[in-house]
């Protein structure tokens, strides 16, 4: 798909055709532009506690109650790492109870998965959320960009992920996901789709890639604790 951005528009789109009248949580506060995504694709979106100013951190006790009270079978966005724009983001602990609380209403997860690599240092730490989900059999959409963590802004690329259980929906997804994209815009530019593909399979380069991801982790790290 073409990139983060081009992810989440053909799962909004999705929703809007296959999901009509599902409301879009989004975190208060998110990235700008989760909401003109969905509303220039016709979905209705919301907002759920995310950000405690006074702490600096998670309002975990109001996410976990926007979680309760939003209908059953409500879409939330959740931002896999690195939140945009507080950098906040819930430990392993915090996501296990989210998850909990998410399958108890049937609420099916959205990751946006922007900067992977980034939050932590670790590409495997940083995919903790929604393997997490994966591993309880929930099903959810994940919008993946390349361009932070490959260096690829200017390729477009990136993926959207459907997580299904069963074989048939998963095919019939993807077939509708492929229709959605074509009518947008046929087909994403394969060079950096290339480079990715290059880069993820052979394990040297994975490796390298894996470390470079470090040095600004490791960075930030260091200018946060300059007093």
């Amino acid at each position: 798909s073409l990139s983060g951005t081009g992810s989440l528009r053909v799962g909004a789109a999705f929703i809007a055709k296959f999901l009509p009248g599902k409301a879009v949580y989004l975190p208060s506060p998110t990235w700008g532009n989760h909401k003109n995504i969905l509303a220039d694709s016709g979905v209705e979106w919301r907002e759920y506690a995310y950000y405690d100013a006074s702490t600096v951190g998670l309002d975990l006790a109001g996410f976990l109650k926007s979680i309760d009270d939003a209908q059953e079978g409500s879409i939330f966005m959740l931002h896999g790492c690195a939140h945009n724009p507080t950098g906040v983001d819930p430990t392993l602990a915090e996501w296990r109870q989210i998850a909990d609380a998410m399958q108890k209403k049937n609420h099916v997860a959205f990751f946006d998965v922007a900067y992977q690599g980034f939050a932590s240092g670790s590409l495997v730490e940083d995919a903790a959320a929604p393997r997490l989900f994966a591993e309880m059999g929930m099903e959810f959409f994940c919008a993946q960009s390349y361009s932070k963590n490959l260096g690829l802004y200017a390729e477009r690329i990136g993926a959207l992920n459907a997580v299904l259980n069963d074989a048939t929906a998963a095919t019939n997804t993807l077939s509708q996901m492929n229709r959605i994209a074509r009518a947008m815009y046929s087909n994403p530019p394969v060079h950096g789709a290339r480079i990715a593909a290059t880069v993820i399979n052979d394990p040297e380069l994975f490796q390298a890639r894996s470390v470079v991801h470090w040095f600004p982790y490791d960075r930030v790290g260091v200018v946060n604790a300059v007093p």
